[in-house]
Parts: C-alpha cells; sequence; structure tokens
C-alpha cells in the first residue's frame, strides 16, 4: 500500500514549478514588483516546453492561480497543479467541510481544472484538528483532488501530520545550509510511510543562488557563507544556484524539488543542474565545512528583518 500511494503521486521529472513569483513580488533578492502576464507566460511556456509538468501554487500567491489557468485556456495545455488552502484557525469546526471545500473549488475554477494533483495546508497545525482532516479527506474522496497533504517550516510539524496517518505528500525547506528535514529524522520517516516530499527553498529565496553581492544588507549573516560557496563553485565550473539544487536532488528521499524561476534562463539553468547529477563527495565535503557558519535564525523567512 504504501508504495503504491508513492508511485501514484512520482514523476519521472524530478522538478515542480514554484509560481509564488507569478502574479506577486516574491523572494529576498528580488525586485518589488510581480512579474508583468507576458512574463509569467514566458516562464510557464519554457517550463512546460523542457519538461515540467507540475506546478506548486497556493491562494496566498496573489493571482497565480488564475494566471496558470489562463495560460492554459490559451494554450490548450494543462500541468498538474499543487494548491494550498488559507489558514483554517479562525474557522469553527462546524463549517470547516464547507469553507475547505469552498476553497478549493474557487481554486479549481481560477485554474480551468477538475482536479488536483494535490491540496495542501498552508498552515501544518490545521491539520491536527478532526474536523479539518476529515474535510481533507472528503475532498480526496470526491476527487476534487488526487493527494492531501500539508506544507511545513519545522521538522515537528512534519511528524505531527504523520501520526494522523492522512497525508500523501508533504512540501518542506531544504537545502545546502538547512538540512532539519534530513538531520531530524523526518526524511526517513516519510520514506517509511509512504509520503512523497516536496523540497522547498532549496535557494532559500534567492539568497543562495545570486551570489554575496546580492544579498541584501538586512541578511549579511548569510553573506560570507554565500561567498564560500560561490567560491566552491566556481571551482567545480559550476555556479551557486547550480550547486544548490544538486545538492537537493542528490537527496533520493525527495520526491520532487520546487524551484522558482525569474526567467526562462533560470529553467534552464536548472535543466543543466538536473543533468550534472549529483555532487562529488568531495564537493559535499567542502560545503559540509562551512555550512555551519550560516545564524540558524537566517533558516526561516518568517524570522528575517522586515
Amino acid at each position: 500500500m504504501t508504495q503504491m500511494k508513492v508511485n501514484a503521486l512520482a514523476t519521472s521529472f524530478p522538478l515542480t514549478l514554484g509560481t509564488a513569483n507569478l502574479a506577486m513580488a516574491y523572494g529576498a533578492t528580488n525586485g518589488p514588483d510581480a512579474h508583468t502576464e507576458p512574463q509569467a507566460e514566458a516562464i510557464l511556456d519554457r517550463a512546460f516546453d523542457v519538461g515540467i509538468r507540475r506546478v506548486d501554487t497556493a491562494v496566498a500567491y496573489g493571482g497565480s492561480e488564475a494566471r496558470i489557468g489562463g495560460w492554459g485556456k490559451g494554450r490548450g495545455r494543462a500541468f498538474e497543479v499543487i494548491s494550498k488552502a488559507p489558514p483554517l484557525r479562525d474557522v469553527a469546526d462546524r463549517d470547516i467541510s464547507a469553507v475547505l471545500a469552498g476553497y478549493c473549488e474557487a481554486s479549481l475554477r481560477k485554474l480551468g481544472a477538475e482536479r488536483l494533483k494535490g491540496y495542501l495546508l498552508h498552515r501544518a497545525e490545521d491539520i491536527v484538528r478532526p474536523a479539518v482532516g476529515d474535510a481533507l479527506a472528503d475532498l480526496k474522496s470526491r476527487g476534487l483532488t488526487e493527494a492531501i497533504g500539508i506544507s511545513i517550516y519545522e521538522p515537528d510539524q512534519g511528524f505531527m501530520a504523520l501520526e494522523t496517518g492522512l497525508i500523501d505528500m508533504l512540501q518542506t525547506p531544504y537545502s545546502i545550509v538547512d538540512r532539519r528535514f534530513a538531520a531530524s529524522g523526518l526524511a526517513d520517516a516519510c520514506m517509511a510511510s509512504g509520503v512523497m516530499v516536496f523540497a522547498r527553498s532549496v535557494y532559500l529565496q534567492g539568497l543562495l543562488a545570486g551570489g554575496p553581492g546580492a544579498v541584501p544588507e538586512k541578511l549579511g549573516g548569510i553573506r560570507p557563507f554565500v561567498a564560500e560557496l560561490d567560491e566552491i563553485a566556481g571551482n567545480a565550473g559550476s555556479n551557486s544556484a547550480g550547486i544548490a539544487l544538486r545538492f537537493v536532488l542528490g537527496d533520493r528521499r525527495i520526491g520532487s524539488v520546487v524551484i522558482g524561476a525569474n526567467s526562462q534562463d533560470h529553467i534552464d539553468a536548472a535543466i543543466g543542474a538536473v543533468h550534472a547529477g549529483p555532487l562529488g563527495n568531495a564537493i559535499v565535503e567542502r560545503i559540509d565545512a562551512v555550512a555551519s557558519s550560516v545564524p540558524p535564525a537566517l533558516l526561516d523567512p518568517r524570522t528575517w528583518p522586515r
């Protein structure tokens, strides 16, 4: 049963396109402006052309869902879509089923789709409420989504969700500097439970991808590591973004890696990293030697200075 669950969700292509920046300003190293519709559509075009078939979005990502839907309608193409519900903490138990179904159905209308590949709770703690778990399971039984799960920030949230026995997929931060998913044992627990893992924040909202000069002053504590990563990547004939992505791709417990892209070139670079394969042991050892220098407070974007 466990293996069947993983196989049903798995895809032969290891990347999922993150779409938070398609209709809103997003990322630590980006400007304050969202993409225009032509820019967003060019990114979706390139992703589809190179073989990416899955996108990650959310109600919270501004007009991202609508842009994905409009793109698909205009081109006669369709991505598999994973979306996320807003937090449910202020919704009474008696209303959960109707509210969650309403969110899901609204997302489907914007996307122009009959069913989602996955529907996640954006607030992980919501999963422990029986009314929420029942409502999620009902969406799955009605065929509105193929799979259900949560998006987490901390490993404890993942273990909490696994204990419910409800989830099929889990989205977690995981990067060269943020190893909590693996070090906590959650990676192995997900594999043992047949829960497919989507790794996000592999570039730490761009901090690991643009070189030390692109790091904002307010996050300067990570600059020394980024400089080291740049040097390691250069010596390996690569760049920091490629090294960061290849590190996570090399973990076989990861079902798919969610990447953001601000241009078609970013997608092409990610495809190059996929084809380059996992990092060699010598490079990983060099990264390990300096990764611990990153202040823990910089691992969680929720704690960053505004």
